[in-house]
């Protein structure tokens, strides 16, 4: 059956006003375009809704019947397009997105405050995970985004960089002294005389600063291992030996009262970016919410 929108709304503004010829004027159409429209719709559906003849025009017993249905189904075609916009235009929706904790405690909350601003029906739902669950999640379509440090196990998604982050060293004034005069973009061979707090032997942080310390022919003593980067940088606050963390924590670090000072790139820097399902489109907002994110790294 090939009823269209059109026949509907012609067969609906005629059962108003019982009249060929107020239904072309209101529709901005011809009588016979609105006649020819009738004559097809009853073709479709089997049989007539309107009597008619040269003194007036009513309707049948099953045009009263499916008048009020026509325009039920004419309300829910308005009201399903209209849902629709709303979606594209960023007026409603919804967008999960997972993070690193380094991402979560430092730069999220001013990135969620601008993208409330600016598409306050957007609803958000974050999830704060380590990195090998934030890609699971995006893989396994719980998440649509997620912001991560680029890793190994990338298969199946999509990465776009969003900055370099260069780790540093965390150090509280206790071990000021020692490290004074010192430039540990060229010389590291003080920090391997101190001791150090590490994340736990699981964390891809651990890894990397692992690496980098073999690479440069270092051996360092640590003495305690956590599992969040809030509490490495706590424990070092109280002077219980150095870190190493990413440039992204330094705005965390320096609220625990901490001293920061940059590695070399070459012995440590990874990139930043957003992760994404591979051959699968973007919602309208999660594009605007790569478009923020974007934008703020610039």
């Amino acid at each position: 059956m090939n009823v269209t929108v059109k026949q509907l709304r012609i067969f609906t503004e005629v059962a108003r006003q019982l009249s060929f010829a107020a239904a072309a004027k209101h529709l901005h159409l011809s009588q016979p375009a609105i006649s020819l429209a009738i004559q097809n719709l009853e073709q479709h559906i089997g049989g007539k809704l309107l009597d008619r003849n040269t003194r007036h025009l009513q309707l049948t017993p099953e045009g009263q019947q499916f008048y009020p249905k026509a325009l039920q189904l004419l309300n829910q075609w308005s009201q399903t397009l209209g849902d629709v916009n709303s979606l594209f235009t960023l007026q409603r929706g919804s967008l999960s997105l997972s993070v690193m904790p380094a991402f979560a405690s430092n730069d999220l909350a001013d990135i969620v405050a601008r993208y409330h601003q600016a598409h306050p029906s957007v609803d958000l739902s974050i999830d704060n995970i380590v990195m090998d669950q934030a890609i699971d999640n995006v893989r396994q379509g719980r998440c649509e985004l997620a912001v991560i440090f680029a890793g190994q196990n990338m298969k199946g998604v999509n990465f776009t960089p969003l900055f370099q982050d260069h780790f540093m060293m965390i150090y509280s004034d206790q071990h000021k002294a020692q490290l004074q005069g010192c430039n540990l973009t060229t010389d590291l061979s003080r920090f391997f005389e101190l001791p150090m707090i590490a994340m736990d032997a699981h964390s891809s942080v651990r890894r990397w600063v692992d690496d980098a310390i073999l690479s440069h022919g270092g051996e360092v003593r640590i003495v305690a291992q956590v599992n969040q980067l809030e509490t490495l940088g706590r424990l070092v606050a109280k002077g219980m030996g150095v870190g190493i963390v990413p440039s992204l924590c330094a705005q965390q670090m320096q609220t625990m009262g901490l001293n920061m000072q940059p590695l070399s790139s070459e012995f440590l820097c990874r990139d930043v970016g957003v992760v994404s399902a591979m051959n699968q489109s973007l919602s309208q907002p999660a594009k605007a919410m790569v478009d923020l994110l974007q934008q703020f790294y610039l």
